[in-house]
């Protein structure tokens, strides 16, 4: 029987042939389990990358800001630098935070109660997971959606993507920002993964996530307790998910 105070799934789906049939999901009890783990003082791991520089400004183009990462090697893979590319972040930032957008700094968006990460930790979690074509990704906490949108773009159209957030303001926004993506960007729907936005919380989660992905990334603070409940959602053979875990940003592998 379904639990009348779970919170409901309300999926959207991005691509008119996305599957939206599902049955009940019951609560995950994370069980000790092998798994890999690196870990960076998150403090030490920003400044590190930031090369204990002061805050960059802003670029006046992406090219420049993915360029500028690149020659400080924070983005050493082409794959990634491609995707940033092709998912301009002005268009996933709100209007108001819009001209922060090309800054290499996080933004926070009082209005929707969450962060949009820094230009060099999205590309340094995007290498970690090391996405592939064809591969299934989850995206949880997806805010804004821009990290929905790259690893859309780097599974490719045999990929599969699913952005899942418990705010609905979330979730419209991020459905708003893919649109706009697509309309910008012609080639994207051809050459990205399908995508799905739900409003649901992870754990609590439904039977079709299970064993499902290849990779989860993690978009905001999550308590070390729920690592567990996480790798469930990795498939059979394995794989990546990269969440900020206290003060660290940590890199699990199954």
């Amino acid at each position: 029987m379904a639990n009348p105070n779970a919170e409901q799934d309300e999926g959207i789906p991005l691509d008119p042939d996305s599957d939206n049939d599902d049955d009940p999901g019951v609560p995950l009890q994370g069980q000790p389990r092998r798994e890999r783990l690196e870990r960076i003082a998150l403090f030490d791991f920003l400044r590190l990358l930031a090369g204990n520089r002061e805050p960059q400004p802003g670029f006046t183009t992406m090219e420049e800001l993915v360029n500028h990462l690149k020659s400080n090697d924070t983005i050493t893979s082409d794959a990634v630098s491609r995707a940033m590319l092709a998912c301009p972040r002005d268009l996933f930032v709100p209007y108001p935070h819009r001209v922060e957008a090309l800054a290499d700094r996080p933004i926070r968006v009082e209005a929707a109660g969450f962060n949009i990460s820094a230009p060099h930790v999205q590309a340094v979690s995007l290498q970690a997971l090391a996405l592939e074509q064809g591969q299934r990704v989850l995206d949880v906490g997806c805010g804004c959606g821009i990290i929905t949108a790259y690893a859309a773009y780097l599974t490719g159209s045999s990929g599969e993507v699913v952005g899942i957030d418990i705010r609905d303001d979330a979730i419209k926004l991020s459905s708003h920002n893919l649109l706009a993506l697509k309309a910008r960007n012609i080639e994207f729907p051809e050459v990205a993964a399908p995508i799905r936005l739900e409003r649901h919380n992870v754990f609590i989660p439904l039977k079709r996530h299970l064993g499902r992905y290849d990779a989860v990334h993690v978009g905001g603070a999550l308590p070390g307790s729920r690592l567990g409940a996480l790798l469930d959602l990795l498939g059979p053979k394995g794989g990546r998910i990269v969440a900020p875990i206290s003060n660290e940003l940590r890199l699990v592998t199954k």
